[in-house]
């Protein structure tokens, strides 16, 4: 049996600066091989050597009876002697005493025999440890210096945390008194803060445990408004009790009033929390507040998603620097604003992409095809290339090439497949379409598409492919292909309102949204939305802007437009914009990129660990771009083929 690992990699401020005395500096004597521990009324048999390698309690206790006995046979008997089998007991004073079994059988030191029993003890935690349990065992392995245990107890809430039962590890982690446990806790009650707050165990929680979690700055909100829900129905909870006016300032100066727009602040401001604290304004709450308030009160909370830009079409037709971007980009909603790499030393792609698909499976971005533009091989043109930046590992990694060069490519993820359909090979347009798996890192042709098309948008939606739109060098679409992956087929669903090429589209609460695109006479501005349920299109509120070739994603509930080619400006637009899903909400203005762009791709990326280290802007920001030029008279011809197919 190994020792267990991760003993020097956990040490918190309650005093574990005993790991230093953790590893025995010589071996302990065969004859500890078999001991009993009697604490309270349980006598456990152990295996003292692998005892006293993983506590350093044990380690102490076998030495100095070790030291006792040697300096007992002094001058008597050249060996010590073992004590006989009925003498090796430890009495040890601990409660509750289930807590060191927890221990003990973790270590893997209890019983005389049995691989069975052994295996039953290492899987141990692989079975849902109750908080009490986890509460005790934290608390033994922390008195006992069992620091290899706290490794795997800090690992057992992230396992079975959900729902129904946060709060009651959160209390678990609070009697541990562990910091670490607690932290871990919290960091996981702060991202699912809103769900967890309907609990009812939610309203038993302390006043100064509530206000913690609300300064936290992992804080999963959209807004900071979403906090004032779950104060009202704290406090309602604690209608008819003594509750004096500080607690509830308390608890709404957790609000970062810097962080409000001006109408949010004006909605704060008529908030009837304000009078259970005897103010007429949210302003007044900071009044005499400590500086970690103050400050708190303008700094953004860590967002747990994020929109990843790759690539693009970047900068104005007439920039000398027009073309295609191996800069990646990053919006944190909760800064509204874009952190930019274009460095070597940040997430670049490595070389100019556009009018590539991107697809986010598993905790990989992929960015498959496209136009590319190496300047170390001097070649410029379509590609079959397939890269994939690995959000663990933050970097880009070579995948498999398809088995065609897809410039203006259309790709998508359904099922845990990525699909790459039809495109430019440089000789024209195709009809081929095909699937990666990413276990085996390999292409698969499946049935061509009925329809020769470039440009067009791609989606998975209920178990089937959806290819809307496109361009055949010749005839814009309004044709929609749907594929069946189980029937290996394509068949035709019902045709967009609109014509559409070098459209988006964004997949929301089960249906698809058709965003933008070229009709064959100007860009539009018009949304359109799929039932399939109904096969069935139906017009939605239009975007503010014009736009075709621009990148779509879904962040928050809300479809993001972003970037893209505008007939209202005749050139490349940094423009972006938002809009929930819905026929009465309206679009609103979003932060622009740093940087006009079309030909861009996108997909949103959630999970923290994922994304926080993608959040800090490699490059300083871009000076203000020049004034476009301006629209062009209305009989002015469209680009030549390529440019208004792919704009």
């Amino acid at each position: 049996m190994q020792t267990l690992s991760g003993i020097s990699d956990i040490t918190d401020q309650a005093g574990d600066a005993a790991v230093a005395e953790y590893q025995p500096p010589k071996p302990m004597p065969a004859h500890l091989l078999d001991w009993r521990i009697q604490v309270g009324q349980l006598s456990i048999p152990v295996n003292g050597m692998l005892l006293a390698e993983n506590s350093g309690w044990f380690y102490r206790h076998f030495s100095r009876m070790e030291e006792e006995a040697a300096t007992a046979a002094a001058g008597s008997a050249p060996a010590v002697q073992p004590p006989p089998m009925e003498q090796r007991v430890v009495r040890v004073d601990y409660s509750p005493p289930e807590g060191l079994q927890l221990v003990l059988r973790l270590i893997g030191c209890t019983g005389q025999a049995g691989e069975q029993q052994r295996d039953e003890e290492c899987g141990l935690m692989q079975r849902p440890l109750g908080p009490e349990a986890l509460a005790a065992l934290v608390r033994a392995a922390r008195h006992f210096q069992a620091f290899g245990i706290l490794d795997l107890a800090l690992s057992e809430p992230l396992r079975q945390l959900n729902l129904d039962n946060c709060w009651s590890y959160w209390r678990a982690a609070v009697e541990s008194d562990w910091p670490l446990l607690q932290a871990a806790v919290q960091s996981w009650l702060a991202a699912n803060f809103l769900p967890a707050s309907g609990q009812l165990e939610f309203l038993r929680l302390p006043a100064a445990e509530l206000v913690s979690l609300l300064r936290h700055r992992q804080l999963n909100i959209d807004s900071e408004l979403d906090l004032l829900d779950p104060v009202q129905r704290w406090l309602d909870a604690r209608l008819g009790a003594e509750l004096d006016r500080e607690t509830p300032a308390a608890l709404l100066r957790c609000v970062r009033q810097g962080r409000l727009t001006p109408a949010q602040a004006a909605e704060f401001n008529r908030s009837p929390l304000l009078l259970r604290c005897g103010l007429s304004r949210a302003a007044e709450l900071l009044a005499g507040a400590s500086s970690s308030l103050s400050s708190e009160a303008n700094e953004a909370r860590v967002p747990h998603e994020v929109i990843f830009v790759c690539g693009g079409w970047e900068g104005l037709q007439n920039d000398p620097n027009f073309g295609p971007s191996d800069a990646v980009q990053i919006f944190n909603y909760q800064e509204r604003a874009w952190a930019r790499h274009s460095q070597p030393t940040g997430p670049v792609l490595g070389c100019g992409h556009a009018y590539s698909g991107c697809v986010l499976l598993g905790h990989r971005v992929y960015v498959v095809g496209g136009y590319v533009q190496n300047r170390a091989t001097g070649y410029q043109g379509p590609t079959a290339g397939v890269k994939a930046f690995d959000l663990r590992r933050q970097r880009w990694e070579p995948r498999a090439n398809m088995h065609h060069q897809r410039n203006y490519v259309s790709a998508a993820e359904l099922d845990g497949f990525i699909y790459a359909v039809g495109g430019h090979n440089g000789r024209g347009r195709l009809n081929t379409a095909e699937r990666y798996c990413p276990t085996a890192n390999r292409w698969k042709m499946i049935a061509n598409m009925l329809q020769v098309r470039s440009d067009a948008g791609c989606a998975g939606l209920q178990g089937h492919l959806y290819v809307c739109g496109g361009f055949n060098g010749h005839q814009f679409f309004s044709s929609v292909e749907r594929y069946d992956p189980l029937a290996d087929q394509w068949t035709y669903a019902t045709a967009m309102q609109s014509v559409r090429s070098g459209v988006s589209v964004s997949v929301c609460d089960g249906q698809l949204y058709a965003l933008g695109g070229n009709n064959g006479n100007s860009r539009l501005a018009t949304v359109e939305r799929y039932d399939p349920e109904l096969n069935q299109w139906s017009p939605m509120p239009q975007m503010l802007t014009q736009r075709s070739n621009f990148s779509a994603t879904l962040l928050r509930g809300e479809i993001y437009a972003i970037g893209g080619w505008s007939d209202q400006t005749n050139t490349t637009v940094s423009v972006v914009e938002k809009w929930r899903p819905g026929p009465a909400a309206a679009w609103e203005m979003a932060p622009s990129l740093p940087l006009p762009a079309s030909a861009n791709c996108c997909c949103s990326v959630t999970g923290l660990s994922l994304i926080e280290s993608l959040l800090t802007p490699a490059d300083p920001p871009p000076p203000p771009p020049p004034p476009p030029p301006p629209p062009p008279p209305p009989q002015q011809q469209l680009p030549n083929e390529l440019s208004s197919s792919s704009n």
